[in-house]
């Protein structure tokens, strides 16, 4: 009776048998990894020459006997009994040694063989501090969508050990388009992957398909993981998001508190959970300079746009400290406004600019302070800034934003473009300004060494600086829900994504 391939590639398997040691010598004749014949004794056994005393002082522990003990003669066991091992009738059973990155070579190489694949290569990731060191498999290939070429990159992940649950739940945030190999350990993360409706299969089922069936069903793993896109299963990822902002917040054993990066994940998919028009820029990089990505609220037709930018601190602790980014030279904010600004003008879904907004657990007022007088001094001759606002959204108020969507889902199903309405009304409210008194209270601190008259002044531009809180999203959501919903206006989705990569660019 053959044993499954998944079972064997087990760390803790072991077993014995001529079907067995063929099925091992197979592996090890595919490089996949090595036999390794183990010795063992039993502590008690009916069937050795000490059982007598053993029956009476021993245990029934398995011992695994090394060269070095075999050499001596005598082993001891845990339970404290010092064996004679010539009294003893020892057992041969096998296990089998996997060479993962021989594994993961295994799947690139039958990758390959796909047609519309022109690059698979080994790539290391991190989630919550789990690194898949070099047991990454970047594919890319090449094809055709409604008759226009495309490139696609999916990431096969080769998971060879149980993973925490945050961990994937954090892949699942990314909505990375990838699969999974379980192989080893790496199986028990089955039930995960179904839960999450991952895209996922074992290395064993894979392995013992003939080349076509192979072939094809990795077709299909990267076709599946090509169509995971920002709205997929939108409702779970927004759970989870909800979930890992409320308690990753600190270390929790292996598991890391969760980052500036994967809070920049929260934050979109939370906008799109409530408005489905927010996107990420397509970056890894990270800092005050680069905006993390784009909110579109339409009103009256428009499309207004907001950059937003998520800042995260462990709000029990300290505020988040955007002093030290405030001495960077902000190059991305004016390029991606000023180059676009003809375009936003133009007739697109997204054609006004109406603000910046910061996510984060807490921000000291001083520091957005500072971050508008900057803007001023960059943004002096810029009228599509005149008036715009910088906006601190407590992250707090974001998730029960979301929660009173969730809670009233068919309700504000029907009324999306006036909770649309609603927010842009909240973000755009008149609150505090900065003064001119302000601003040079703020630059007689910042520029102590410059005579007033070579100060930038503050110009035309009028920032306006706010918070939203939880009161204001509870009020906001009533106030959604006790007004009539104007009628929709259709998003030119295609405009849409146009625009985005033009703003990414």
């Amino acid at each position: 009776m053959s044993v499954s391939i998944d079972d064997i590639l087990d760390p803790s398997f072991e077993g014995n048998g001529p079907g067995l040691e063929d099925q091992l010598d197979e592996l090890e004749e595919a490089g996949l990894g090595s036999k390794v014949p183990v010795t063992l004794i039993e502590c008690t056994s009916r069937e050795d020459d000490d059982f007598e005393i053993a029956e009476i002082e021993g245990c029934d522990r398995a011992i695994e006997v090394t060269e070095a003990q075999q050499d001596a003669g005598i082993v001891s066991c845990d339970c404290g009994r010092q064996i004679d091992l010539s009294k003893k009738r020892p057992k041969t059973q096998f296990r089998f040694k996997t060479d993962f990155d021989e594994v993961r070579n295994y799947i690139q190489s039958e990758s390959k063989k796909i047609e519309s694949i022109f690059s698979a290569q080994k790539k290391s990731l991190t989630y919550l501090g789990y690194r898949f060191n070099g047991q990454v498999l970047r594919i890319k290939r090449q094809g055709f969508r409604d008759r226009e070429p495309i490139q696609d990159t999916v990431d096969v992940h080769l998971c060879t050990t149980r993973l925490p649950e945050p961990v994937v739940k954090t892949i699942k945030l990314y909505r990375r388009q990838a699969f999974f190999v379980l192989v080893g350990n790496g199986v028990g993360n089955r039930n995960y992957m179904e839960q999450l409706n991952l895209p996922f299969i074992e290395f064993g089922e894979l392995y013992q398909m003939e080349s076509d069936a192979q072939i094809e069903k990795l077709q299909d793993l990267i076709e599946s993981a090509c169509h995971i896109g920002e709205l997929t299963d939108l409702d779970t990822r927004a759970r989870i998001a909800a979930q890992l902002y409320e308690n990753h917040r600190e270390e929790v054993g292996d598991i890391d508190r969760i980052n500036e990066d994967v809070f920049e994940y929260i934050v979109n998919t939370l906008f799109n959970y409530c408005f489905r028009t927010s996107q990420l820029f397509g970056t890894t990089e990270s800092g005050l300079e680069f905006p993390d990505g784009t909110l579109c609220l339409q009103v009256d037709g428009t499309g207004r746009l907001y950059l937003w930018d998520a800042k995260y601190s462990i709000p029990e602790k300290e505020p988040y400290d955007l002093s030290a980014s405030d001495q960077r030279n902000m190059t991305k904010y004016p390029r991606l406004i000023r180059e676009n600004s003809e375009m936003i003008e133009e007739d697109f879904p997204i054609d006004s600019f109406a603000g910046f907004i910061f996510i984060s657990p807490r921000m000291d007022a001083s520091d957005l302070e500072g971050f508008a007088s900057k803007l001023a001094e960059q943004y002096s001759d810029a009228s599509y800034m005149n008036g715009a606002p910088i906006i601190q959204i407590r992250a707090d108020a974001l998730i029960e934003l979301y929660r009173a969507v969730r809670d009233n889902k068919s309700e504000a199903k029907k009324i999306q473009q006036t909770l649309r309405l609603e927010f842009n009304r909240l973000l755009q409210q008149d609150t505090d300004h900065i003064s001119e008194t302000e601003f040079r209270e703020y630059h007689e601190e910042k520029h102590d060494d410059m005579e007033p008259e070579n100060w930038p002044s503050l110009g035309s531009t009028e920032i306006t600086l706010f918070d939203v809180t939880v009161d204001d999203v509870e009020r906001l959501f009533e106030d959604a829900l006790a007004k009539k919903s104007p009628p929709q206006v259709g998003l030119d989705s295609e405009s849409l994504r146009e625009t985005m990569r033009r703003l990414d660019k």
